[in-house]
């Protein structure tokens, strides 16, 4: 059986290298690893890295950063709904690094401050809902407002009704509101309110009386300063001490925070071309290297070489079956099963040979220009060679049904555009329904067309999401990945058994045909 298996993959092997896509396969694997190589990362200095790093602690989730919930202003126009987190200003000064550490790793120490973002000045178009006004809350009060819901499982919401705009452009700090009053529903006080015809926005703000603000600890405050260093920095070892202030709505704090290598949330200067052209503005290394493995491998890369092999691979089966070729195979002492699942696997075998050069020449150069070795992105080898499995499934059945390669070539990249066309809607209708938050508005004949179509499909955009999510819970900081996780994700089992289902379904069908076919 092995001497079969061996003959077999050395035939598929000639019929690969005789074509003229392999070396196209092969240059574009060495192109893709070329440009990874020639990405480099910059670290920024401690000043600008701390600043644009707290710059997002006003970004917060409830019950002391465990939840997935940010703590902000919920706002609701007509069915969607969406969250602004609070306007506070974080900022650093005096950063000095105490050690000398590697490169940006090491102690540093800093003054944070904490201030009342400035009202919004831009205008918006009319009819456009409006940002949150600063003038709804007390911004002396607002920075303890967050860290006392940070601190709590739930915390009360209080409601105010904002008119939107509707005529002259009227800036968003000067829009006319109502507070909603005590015990009266929200959601019945916007519908009528809008009856008349006005358009009002739903604004809900964490409910926090004095008292508990008043009863807020230092103790506190530092606790939540070092949450933030976690999940938008991911820096562990941090000391936090309030500075005296004659001013109770003045925050400041000393902070000692020990940076390590490898820090999620560290900002980095990325160039490709070998520093010729700056990608995008300074970000954390997590989402810079995210990008150029997820979107250029991943996502464009991984269609291009799905697509191509089905190509080159589509010529196997055909050319298997001619006759005189499928004579001489079926005279050896080898059972037909065996040589079609034997075709099938050197078809694979092919796929797989391709992403694992490609992939692991990007994560081996990138491993090298950055100093991240994070084998997670190494898993993208199997994750494309077995939704490589499904398409060359469908090409192996045209094939054996037509014995046409011409045939099992368009109907296989029909059926992976089919797949990718309704893998795509699921995703763009996930995110509508994620965006409101009654069951009736998630419902609807599209909704149900596309749930349905996902369902029966084997799940080719579900797998690689699947993946690109894998990758993120690697690279983001925690922050990030909670954001992530608020969208409803597909499960790797549901994924994995029905892709599985149809491969087995299609060889059998294949088999089942083929078994019966004369010579």
């Amino acid at each position: 059986m092995l001497r079969n298996f061996l003959a077999v993959m050395k035939d598929s092997f000639r019929e690969a290298i005789d074509g003229f896509i392999i070396y196209v396969m092969l240059g574009l694997a060495a192109l893709t690893i070329l440009v990874a190589a020639s990405v480099s990362y910059e670290p920024d200095s401690g000043e600008t890295a701390f600043n644009s790093m707290v710059g997002r602690f006003n970004q917060a989730f409830k019950s002391r950063g465990t939840d997935i919930e940010e703590i902000g202003t919920r706002i609701k126009f007509g069915t969607l709904v969406g969250r602004e987190p609070f306007p506070l200003s974080f900022t650093t000064s005096d950063v000095q690094k105490l050690d000398a550490g590697t490169g940006y790793a090491g102690k540093y120490k800093m003054r944070l401050s904490v201030l009342a973002a400035e009202a919004p000045k831009a205008t918006r178009r009319p009819g456009e809902p409006p940002r949150t006004p600063t003038r709804l809350q007390d911004g002396g009060t607002m920075f303890p407002t967050l860290v006392y819901a940070w601190s709590q499982s739930k915390t009360p919401e209080q409601f105010f009704l904002v008119r939107s705009r509707s005529g002259d452009d009227v800036p968003p700090d000067q829009l006319p509101f109502e507070m909603v009053p005590e015990g009266v529903d929200g959601e019945q006080a916007l519908a009528k309110k809008s009856g008349d015809g006005s358009q009002w926005t739903l604004v809900a703000i964490p409910k926090v009386s004095p008292a508990e603000i008043q009863g807020l600890s230092d103790e506190t405050m530092c606790d939540f300063i070092k949450n933030q260093f976690l999940l938008h920095g991911d820096i562990q070892n941090v000391k936090v001490e309030r500075r005296k202030s004659s001013n109770a709505n003045e925050f400041s704090f000393d902070v000692e925070a020990d940076v390590p290598n490898g820090a999620k949330g560290w900002p980095y200067t990325t160039k490709i071309f070998f520093g010729g052209l700056p990608i995008g503005q300074s970000q954390p290394f997590g989402p810079a290297h995210h990008f150029i493995q997820d979107i250029m491998v991943n996502t464009v890369g991984a269609s291009i070489t799905l697509l191509v092999s089905v190509i080159l691979t589509g010529f196997f089966i055909p050319n298997m079956l001619r006759k005189g070729s499928l004579d001489l195979l079926v005279a050896k002492p080898m059972a037909r099963w065996e040589l079609l699942l034997y075709k099938y696997i050197g078809g694979l075998m092919f796929m797989f040979m391709v992403t694992a050069t490609t992939v692991g020449g990007v994560w081996l150069v990138m491993a090298i220009r950055s100093g991240n070795w994070n084998p997670t992105f190494l898993l993208s080898i199997p994750v494309i060679t077995f939704t490589f499995a499904v398409l060359y499934a469908v090409s192996t059945l045209v094939a054996v049904l037509t014995r046409s390669a011409i045939a099992a070539i368009l109907i296989t990249a029909f059926f992976m555009l089919l797949m990718w066309a309704v893998g795509f809607s699921k995703t763009i209708s996930d995110g509508f329904r994620s965006l409101t938050d009654k069951e009736e508005d998630k419902q609807g004949l599209v909704y149900t067309i596309i749930d349905v179509t996902n369902a029966v499909l084997p799940r080719y955009n579900d797998i690689l999401k699947l993946n690109s999510v894998t990758l993120s819970e690697a690279y983001f900081t925690p922050a990030g990945v909670k954001v992530i996780k608020r969208t409803e994700q597909p499960s790797w089992f549901t994924a994995a058994g029905v892709s599985v289902g149809y491969i087995i379904i299609l060889l059998g069908f294949s088999y089942l045909r083929f078994a019966t076919r004369d010579p």
